[in-house]
């Protein structure tokens, strides 16, 4: 029978140390896969804007505001805020959310008066879901409106929400209006001119260490040739990034067209068409009372680049919420999606076959060692 003394046994205990620092010179690097879930969702204002523009005389313009701010009532935001909401919900409560069209709107005049903040009606109505969110960033376009005793504004805005209760999450934002907008005379009020300046919401996050960028945009959707541009430059302002980046948006152009090609050929992939998600999301009547879809276009996009892997996509809010006007939560179908980025590298300790040999070579000395004095 093998005798193993006090003091061998002390020897081979006290080499413990030594074994592990031999078998621990060499690491490996893993990062795990971080899965991140966002939508994107037009909230429509509530009313179809090109009467006000089009009009050709002052009282024609006044009969299309009073007929907007009827329409604004009556397609009912906080309703229609509250199916956004369990939409959003029933997505898995997205890490950040994408919203066009989040209005402000401020009217006072004779023909009556409006204000609405569909920003925070849409915070309130997550919160009542038990959601929590707050506004990450966010970019307004403001349209004065004062015109024979009609005063006040309609901001039209692009907002990013961002959730509030996830460890290890933060955010910075970044406003960016596009140099191209669209500029023309108002029929109604000569010698004035509008212009409808549009742009995106560049938001920096960081998830447990790893960053990642979100953008939000609504391009122009009354001329091509001002689309083309402002799809242009958000495309060369992130041609050249490294990080993952997700831009989500109403886009105004079908899958093929020059406005989505030029996001394409900047390094972009249209997650929800990789996954067999292709839909029409525009539009439904202006009056949201349409008992049947009218959904035609597909306007509403999710692209990624420098992803890890794309897992699931869905269009939200393409189905009637209740049978009276307003029937649908927008105009527009909403899109959700979710990736995965390449969480950050954490060293992992990992031997090697050359300290393993060694360990067990030093081993076999002391083992022997203790056959020799059994």
């Amino acid at each position: 029978m093998l005798h193993i003394d006090r003091r061998s046994r002390r020897s081979l205990i006290s080499a413990l140390p030594v074994l592990f620092l031999l078998g621990s010179f060499t690491t490996e690097v893993q990062a795990e896969p971080i899965p991140i879930t966002v939508p994107t969702q037009n909230l429509y204002i509530g009313a179809n804007r090109q009467p006000i523009f089009q009009a050709q005389t002052l009282p024609e313009a006044i009969a299309a505001v009073a007929k907007a701010i009827i329409d604004v009532n009556l397609n009912n935001f906080q309703a229609r805020a509250t199916a956004v909401a369990a939409e959003i919900k029933n997505s898995g409560a997205p890490l950040l959310i994408g919203l066009q069209e989040a209005a402000k709107i401020n009217v006072i005049g004779s023909i009556g008066n409006l204000s609405l903040d569909y920003t925070s009606i849409l915070l309130d109505a997550l919160a009542k879901q038990g959601l929590h969110y707050g506004v990450a960033g966010s970019n307004s376009y403001p349209t004065p409106v004062n015109f024979f005793g009609i005063t006040g504004s309609v901001v039209d805005q692009d907002v990013v929400l961002a959730r509030t209760d996830v460890p290890g999450f933060s955010t910075t934002s970044t406003a960016v209006t596009y140099q191209a907008a669209l500029s023309g005379p108002i029929p109604s009020l000569p010698g004035q001119t509008l212009t409808i300046h549009r742009g995106y919401v560049d938001v920096d996050a960081t998830l447990n260490g790893t960053q990642f960028q979100f953008i939000d945009t609504h391009l122009e959707s009354d001329s091509e040739a001002i689309r083309l541009l402002q799809a242009a430059q958000l495309a060369n302002a992130v041609d050249q990034d490294t990080i993952p980046t997700i831009v989500v948006g109403d886009f105004n152009a079908n899958p093929g067209s020059p406005t989505y090609n030029i996001i394409l050929q900047a390094g972009f992939t249209d997650v929800p068409a990789v996954l067999g998600v292709t839909g029409p999301t525009c539009c439904q009547a202006p009056d949201l009372d349409n008992p049947t879809s009218l959904l035609g276009n597909r306007f509403d996009y999710i692209f990624g680049k420098n992803l890890d892997s794309l897992i699931f996509a869905d269009l939200i809010n393409d189905t009637p919420f209740e049978q009276v006007r307003p029937r649908w939560a927008s105009d527009h179908a909403g899109v959700v999606a979710t990736v995965t980025i390449e969480g950050e590298a954490t060293p992992v300790v990992e031997p090697s076959s050359a300290s393993i040999m060694a360990s067990a070579m030093f081993l076999s000395v002391l083992w022997y060692g203790a056959r020799r004095k059994a």
